[in-house]
């Protein structure tokens, strides 16, 4: 399974191991779920899918341990138990949308604004903006607008952004949104070259692209991120800086390095600040076996993940710490000593609340939740080990199936208004795409429970939020419709 902006674990255990009610359905076999006029969550009907507690009612801890160790290739190992101090959270789970077919569509991500969600899909294929001919196909970004509450289509599939041609297609990778509304979108390809953009919009009623229901959309700026970035890369907004946060990877045969743009809400690139060319790492030049890189802030501190490819860590999934101007906050330290994925395939996933970093990673047989306390000055020791929790995949249908790791995504709901100000984590397993709920002290875990289910392969998910409003998506590619389909999930 190929994603364009996931992760995902599985070693030493605090905590309980979480349990998730199965999700009532209606006759069409979605969710049911309240939701408000505007498609927030909404307070009735809440889905409360509470852990499972073992049998003394403490908290279950079995497996190897995390490490808080310096990286030095090679570190202690210890574990810890305690017993949860949050209490379940109530998940509301939208209707699923459900994106036009066309079978130039090769990836999708989702965003959202006021009153709909959109699904913006990447096309490569015959012109479609009158611009003429050129060598290589034409690349061009797609909107499609739902009701949020329903999840009805709002109009057909329109053509957004014109990338002209290029020989190289055109993947739409992942996105964010601003407090206010404005939405970066980023992607590969396009304008001539292969590089990595990151597109600005704004939603409008009056201007840009119309896509139904008094929804519209409005190209701001494009600007370009990198000239050597992978295929991967995320973008998420900070409240801390009051800006978005890029990350990529850059460099060849599975060694990379990870680099970091800012760029405010309409999109100006920010001189300073978080921009780092190479995040350091365990190794001398910042490199990495990650191919999905993240970032995760929390206060005034920032967390960068990392998939160690040194001899004496292979494949150790790492923690860097840079302060808001990117300087290096101490040493980067292992979260496990243990693999995280395979190469060209680890699982790795970060993002940040007001009390520590959420880290969701993979051992390929289990998925594993470890929280990481912060304060000012960077990294709260508690001695040896960081809480972490086993995620309950058996009650998922198909539990993990066969072959490959899931790709992971996580993303913090503190992000403006509303929300619990806790983590949504998404997981593409084979039964399709799956949410988990990590509270804001890491204690506690609702779910995963599967949101959408595919009907086809080679499928993509993305995951971004407004608002306490998460917006998640599902691609469905080559052997299937190529569409996406979109729901929306808010906790509290």
């Amino acid at each position: 399974m190929r994603s364009y902006q996931i992760r995902r674990l599985a070693f030493g255990l605090l905590g309980f191991v979480a349990a998730c009610a199965p999700a009532a359905s209606n006759s069409n076999g979605s969710p049911d779920a309240s939701v408000s006029p505007d498609g927030a969550a909404g307070g009735d009907g809440s889905l409360n899918y509470a852990p499972a507690p073992s049998v003394d009612g403490g908290s279950s801890s079995s497996g190897s341990s995390s490490s808080n160790s310096s990286s030095s290739g090679s570190g202690s190992s210890s574990t810890s138990t305690s017993s949860s101090t949050s209490t379940a959270t109530n998940c509301t789970i939208g209707f699923a949308g459900q994106g036009d077919t066309n079978p130039n569509f090769n990836s999708a991500v989702g965003a959202r604004t006021n009153n709909a969600l959109v699904i913006l899909s990447a096309y490569n294929g015959p012109e479609v903006f009158g611009d003429g001919g050129g060598p290589g196909g034409f690349g061009s970004i797609w909107a499609q607008a739902f009701d949020p509450a329903s999840g009805a289509s709002l109009g057909p599939v329109q053509p957004l952004i014109d990338l002209g041609s290029s020989g190289v297609d055109v993947t739409i990778l992942s996105a964010a949104i601003a407090p206010t509304g404005e939405i970066a979108v980023l992607h590969r390809g396009g304008y001539g070259t292969g590089d990595l953009y990151a597109e600005f919009l704004t939603p409008s009623s009056d201007a840009g692209v119309a896509l139904g229901g008094g929804v519209g959309l409005q190209v701001e700026r494009d600007q370009i991120v990198t000239t050597n970035g992978n295929e991967q890369a995320q973008v998420v907004w900070s409240n801390a800086t009051n800006s978005f946060v890029v990350t990529y990877a850059s460099g060849i045969n599975y060694i990379w390095t990870i680099g970091i743009s800012e760029y405010s809400a309409d999109g100006a690139l920010v001189v300073g600040g978080l921009g780092v060319s190479a995040v350091p790492t365990d190794q001398a030049g910042g490199g990495s076996t990650i191919t999905e890189p993240s970032v995760g802030i929390s206060g005034n501190v920032v967390g960068v993940p990392f998939i160690s490819n040194l001899s004496s860590a292979n494949l150790y999934p790492g923690l860097t710490i840079l302060n808001l101007e990117g300087a290096q906050v101490g040493s980067s330290i292992y979260l496990a000593n243990t693999k995280a994925g395979d190469v060209g395939e680890p699982g790795l996933a970060i993002a940040g609340t007001s009390q520590g970093f959420v880290t969701v990673f993979s051992e390929i047989s289990s998925t594993l939740v470890e929280f990481i306390p912060t304060s000012s000055s960077g990294i709260v020791s508690d001695g040896g080990a960081f809480p972490t929790m086993t995620l309950n995949e058996a009650s998922l249908p198909n539990g993990l199936g066969v072959g490959g790791v899931p790709s992971i995504i996580a993303v913090s709901d503190n992000v403006g208004t509303g929300g619990a100000g806790g983590v949504g984590v998404a997981i593409d397993y084979p039964a399709g795409l799956s949410f988990a709920y990590v509270t804001a002290d890491g204690s506690h875990v609702t779910g995963p429970v599967n949101v959408l289910s595919p009907n086809g392969s080679q499928t993509e998910i993305s995951i971004t939020n407004y608002n306490g409003s998460m917006v998640l998506t599902l691609y469905i590619g080559s052997n299937g419709p190529q569409q996406a389909q979109i729901i929306a999930v808010s906790c509290q």
